[in-house]
């Protein structure tokens, strides 16, 4: 997870930076990937079912490029009665509709 890794490296280098110890700057890596991961949970479900107004951003762009993030895994996981193909196709939504 890009987010998660992101966040990680800047607390694992603030920890060096500082010069600590090294279980500090492992605890500090973890605290990263652990607020990263929740941060990007927290941006999906906004992509989902945010408002425009409030995020300053187009909504659902994930869906529409076909991405499953964790919320729509999620949504899905108790519906495998699904066709596969049918939630693909309607997920994967052409651009030149927009």
């Amino acid at each position: 997870m890009k987010t998660g890794s992101l966040f990680s490296a800047a607390a694992e280098l603030a920890a060096l930076i500082s010069e600590a110890e090294p279980n500090v700057i492992e605890t500090f890596k973890n605290f990263g990937i652990q607020v990263g991961t929740a941060y990007q949970i927290y941006d999906d479900c906004v992509d989902l079912a945010g408002s425009e107004s409030a995020t300053g951003k187009t909504l659902g762009t994930d869906l529409r490029k076909g991405k499953f993030t964790l919320p729509v895994l999620i949504f899905f996981a108790p519906r495998r009665s699904l066709n596969e193909n049918a939630v693909v196709s309607l997920c994967s939504t052409n651009e030149s509709t927009k």
